[in-house]
């Protein structure tokens, strides 16, 4: 049998995508490119070369390592990319200037105007300001300089920044009740190219800013394309909420709603244009659902122009699974760097670092069972094995047994995140608290039963039980998959089952089991 490496030695990647190409060096550009597998389902060419630019899915299943994909496929000459980081780029005070710049663009008086609040036009000059940014200080040429842009430009400059502020304080003027004091952009900043504005003052020295975005809008649909054919992209990822204050969740749910319309309308205007300028988005499943319930029709936009990741097998070989698949990449990724090997046959390789069974069940089975079905979850567990056997050569059933705690520890931390769209720490605490020490798996009757005992001990549970209904905690625990339908066959929301049967037995997922303490019902 051909030597194998030390654990320590297999490029598993990172649990984040993004870490995986930090510092921007060859090796790690080669490694990701190499060890990358695309899923079935998705075709990069329609987002090179076509009309798709969102890219939809659960947490953890590879919108940001397709972005990132993407964007190495597109370094040539005349093509440029640059990144747009909502989670990263947009800190709390950030989102509190684009809600206020959101209020002012439609707020001609000092009134509430809360549940009319609209950031569509806030994104657009956003992105008007970063496209013109980009464009000039890397000197891309896919405008055509003419009249057009000139004027384009002058909206975009028609205040006075100050670089000491924020990010966003600077890409934004200053506005009250609505307006803002013209400074710059005038005739003479540029010695050609006039602009009418619409001003609101005697002495023409005060601007509305929805009327500024509206002119500004008007000249970005007249630019003409360069002939010297480079190109833009840029990637929006990290579309992310708030969680933990409604007030803070409501308000991202409008803005990302609306930074999903913007992009929809310049994408429109630049296939219109032949200008070779595209913004591409990834946006988590559970982000898109909440946004589609705060109106504007946006989950039509996203079927019309976006691909759902999915890395679900119906049927055919355990051996085939599309996660497998990536281990496969990756180990042999990482032999063939050590020079350990050329090529290498999926069994022979399997062989080497598994072993055939794991807790008396098939290697590959027990594997896919404590995930949910992402690639984030296949890394996180084999990068828990690296860290505590580093110097092993495969991954045998004692490390699996070793790391079992940490990673189901782990796993309902990342799960417990997408309970903060719904609930409170202290209610979060108390789902904990009913799930420890389950017998799984149980019917609605006793769990009801444990509920009801458990809310006589714990404050937490009595808060949760106070305000939602268990029925309704079960359904969201179903959407999230921590617990599943586990007759007369296993049902969970990332396998594509719609609804949880709250009359059928349930179970937790098996990667929770070691953490809630679950015991499993005897047969």
């Amino acid at each position: 049998m051909p030597e194998s490496l030390k654990l320590k030695q297999i490029f598993v990647g990172n649990v984040d995508a993004k870490h995986e190409l930090v510092g921007e060096t060859i090796e790690e550009k080669n490694n990701f490119l190499s060890s990358f597998l695309m899923p079935d389902n998705f075709t990069a060419e329609d987002y090179l070369l076509r009309n798709k630019y969102f890219v939809t899915g659960l947490k953890g299943t590879g919108k940001t390592a397709l972005l990132r994909y993407l964007s190495l496929k597109l370094e040539q000459p005349n093509s440029y990319t640059s990144f747009v980081l909502f989670k990263t780029d947009f800190s709390e005070e950030d989102r509190k200037e684009l809600h206020k710049t959101g209020k002012s663009t439609i707020a001609d008086t000092e009134k509430d105007v809360t549940d009319e609040d609209d950031y569509t036009n806030t994104w657009l000059w956003f992105f008007y300001k970063h496209i013109l940014d980009v464009v000039e200080s890397k000197k891309i040429r896919v405008f055509s300089e003419n009249e057009d842009f000139v004027n384009f430009k002058i909206c975009l400059t028609s205040f006075q920044e100050k670089l000491d502020e924020g990010a966003i304080k600077r890409v934004f003027p200053k506005l009250k009740k609505g307006s803002f004091e013209f400074k710059l952009g005038s005739k003479e900043n540029y010695g050609k190219g006039t602009v009418e504005f619409e001003w609101i003052d005697s002495e023409k020295k005060l601007v509305r800013f929805s009327a500024l975005v509206t002119k500004t809008s008007h000249y970005f649909k007249r630019l003409v394309r360069s002939n010297f054919g480079d190109c833009l992209t840029i990637f929006i990822d990290e579309l992310e909420l708030s969680y933990g204050k409604s007030k803070q969740f409501n308000r991202d749910i409008r803005l990302i709603r609306d930074l999903i319309s913007a992009i929809y309308q310049i994408n429109t205007v630049m296939a219109k244009s032949s200008i070779k300028i595209k913004l591409i988005a990834a946006i988590r499943s559970e982000v898109l659902s909440s946004t589609v319930s705060a109106g504007k029709e946006i989950n039509k936009i996203v079927a019309d122009f976006g691909t759902p990741i999915n890395w679900h097998q119906s049927g055919g070989d355990i051996k085939s699974h599309p996660l497998f698949k990536i281990l496969y990449k990756r180990i042999l990724t990482s032999e063939i760097a050590h020079g350990l090997t050329e090529q290498q046959d999926y069994n022979s390789l399997w062989e080497r670092y598994f072993p055939p069974q794991i807790q008396n069940r098939n290697a590959h089975d027990y594997i896919l069972s404590l995930t949910w079905y992402r690639p984030r979850d296949i890394i996180r567990l084999l990068s828990i094995g690296q860290k505590f056997f580093p110097n092993e050569n495969s991954f045998t059933h004692q490390v699996f047994d070793a790391i079992k705690k940490e990673y189901s520890s782990d796993c309902w931390i990342e799960q417990a995140e997408e309970l903060k769209s719904k609930f409170s720490s202290v209610q979060i605490d108390g789902i904990r608290l009913i799930l420890t020490g389950i017998t799984s798996p149980f019917n609605f009757t006793e769990i009801k039963r444990i509920a009801d005992e458990k809310k006589e001990l714990y404050n937490e549970v009595d808060e949760l039980l106070k305000t939602h209904k268990l029925a309704s905690i079960l359904n969201i625990l179903f959407q999230i998959g921590i617990i599943g339908n586990s007759y007369p066959k296993y049902r969970f929301a990332f396998r594509g089952d719609q609804d949880l049967l709250i009359d059928k037995p349930m179970k937790v997922h098996d990667a929770l089991y070691n953490y809630l303490a679950v015991e499993k019902k005897e047969n």
